[in-house]
């Protein structure tokens, strides 16, 4: 028994991280993002 619940324990930190890590990639690409389409904006505007 005690070796299930350390498993689903473990389990359970793994799915955890795993959740907090895609929510820290989506921001980050969404910041990428923003960025090359301002970078991208600005660049337009100074070269007609």
């Amino acid at each position: 028994m005690k070796k299930t619940t350390l498993y689903v324990r473990l389990v359970r930190e793994i799915a955890l991280t795993a959740l907090v890590l895609i929510k820290l990639g989506q921001t980050v690409y969404a910041l990428v993002g923003l960025a090359l389409n301002y970078r991208l904006f600005r660049s337009e505007k100074l070269h007609p």
